[in-house]
């Protein structure tokens, strides 16, 4: 079984919840003040912060016997880099990694604890592929 296969498997045992969205994240003006040898790891933490704290999702709670709707983030926990955005990150190197990255971003429903998680892909990886053509 390919890595293309199992991506796409992979998709369709979770849920995705909205549309991918394209982000630019922007390294430069933190990666300055970081040591060179830490620049890379730092960036990769960055990234999972940034998603993290971007992006939201609406679930419903009971306060005083009724249903409002509640804005949340992700989080920073529940946020996965795939292999092909550390690859991009650590192109040039762990201690020059590169100013900005445009990643893709899609939110998913864990089907076993019902919690929303956040994957960071490569604008080009087949995962991302399958998902616009399945929409």
């Amino acid at each position: 079984m390919s890595l293309e296969e199992l991506e796409v498997e992979e998709l369709e045992m979770l849920e995705p919840i909205s549309e991918p969205m394209v982000y630019v994240v922007k390294f430069f003006p933190l990666l300055k003040t970081i040591p060179r040898r830490r620049r890379a790891k730092r960036a990769v933490r960055y990234l999972r912060e940034r998603i993290g704290n971007r992006v939201t999702y609406e679930t419903e709670t009971e306060k005083g016997g009724k249903k409002i709707k509640v804005r949340k983030r992700v989080g920073p926990d529940h946020v996965r880099i795939s292999p092909e955005v550390s690859k991009a990150i650590r192109s040039r190197g762990a201690k020059k990694p590169p100013r900005r990255l445009k990643v893709v971003v899609i939110k998913f429903r864990d089907p076993e604890t019902d919690e929303v998680r956040a994957r960071v892909y490569m604008p080009d990886e087949p995962i991302v592929r399958a998902l616009s053509k399945k929409r």
